[in-house]
Parts: C-alpha cells; structure tokens; sequence
C-alpha cells in the first residue's frame, strides 16, 4: 500500500512488527511471467535485472530497490549488459540455495558494471558458461557491496577474476561464497 503518511503505530503482521521503511520505489524481476513491458510490481514484474536498473524511476541516492524472485535466471552477454547508473540502487535476490536468482555470464568481456557509488548486489548465485571470464563485476565507484556466491559451472569453466575495481571503487565490501 502507499500511505503518504505512514502509520503512527507502525505495522506488524503475524505478530512481527516490519521495521524497515524504503524511501524508494521498490521494483520487481521474474523470470516467471516477468515482461519488459510489464510496471516492475510485484503482481507484474519485468523480466530483468538489466531493465529494471536502468528504467525503473528510482532518484538517485534514495535507496531504490530491484527485488528478484526466487528462480529468476539471466544471462550477462556482453560488456555492461547490467550497469547500475543510479547512486543507492540495491539488487536483491530471494530464495535460498539453489533457488536463488542465477546470473550467467556467457562470454569472456561480459561484465555487470557498478558506475554509480553505494549500490549492493545480494543474495544472488554467479555463474558462467565460458571459461575465462575476465571481469564478471566491473565497480569503478565508491562503496559497493557485493554479497553473491560465484559457482564454476564445471572444473574447466572458471572465472579468471570475479571482480575488478578502479580507482574510484573505494569502501568495496565483498563477501563471496564458492
């Protein structure tokens, strides 16, 4: 619901009080009834992570959020076939295990690049299908987080380098699982 307002007592459903407010539209991703043509709700959801980064209707430094449900899969074709642009903007993925959104990345120069300080990625599993991928997380902006598990599709498929940083990628917070 929106609420200009808010609620004076907060909310709590089933007994749990929800203590986290957005200052930001939040958008949705599905690889299940997901379209690029859909409004990014949650009841109709875009198809992918790299629309959802550049078309949602997110202020920068605001916090917006691209929540991916559960199974969503995409793949990273090419350089900066994902680019987040707009300063805050959270990707997060649900689901646990293997059920959590999958990135593919299917070329050695295809990258997910982080331009714009303060943006996260979580919860998401990384993958590839070509050996050798030499950047899969290009950050050239300050304070990002990556919190992903990078999982070789076979023993002779392996990324090179996960993550590549400049300069600029100061305060970079990476937790990895293999």
């Amino acid at each position: 619901s929106n609420f200009t307002h808010g609620f004076a007592n907060g909310v709590t459903v089933r007994g749990m009080p929800i203590l986290n407010s957005y200052p930001e539209t939040v958008r949705w991703v599905s690889s299940n009834g997901g379209s690029n043509g859909n409004d990014g709700t949650f009841q109709r959801p875009w198809a992918t992570v790299a629309y959802a980064v550049t078309h949602a209707d997110f202020t920068a430094a605001r916090g917006g959020i691209v929540m991916v449900k559960a199974g969503h899969a995409e793949t990273i074709s090419g350089a900066g076939t994902i680019t987040m642009s707009k300063e805050g903007v959270a990707v997060i993925g649900m689901g646990v295990g293997d059920n959590r959104p999958t990135f593919t990345w299917s070329a050695v120069a295809s990258t997910w690049a982080i331009s714009a300080a303060n943006c996260a990625v979580q919860n998401v599993i990384v993958t590839n299908s070509i050996d050798a991928t030499t950047k899969a997380f290009n950050i050239t902006a300050a304070g990002a987080t990556l919190d992903i598990e990078v999982v070789d599709s076979t023993s002779l498929i392996e990324f090179e380098r996960a993550v590549l940083t400049s300069a600029a990628g100061d305060n970079l917070y990476v937790k990895m699982r293999y």
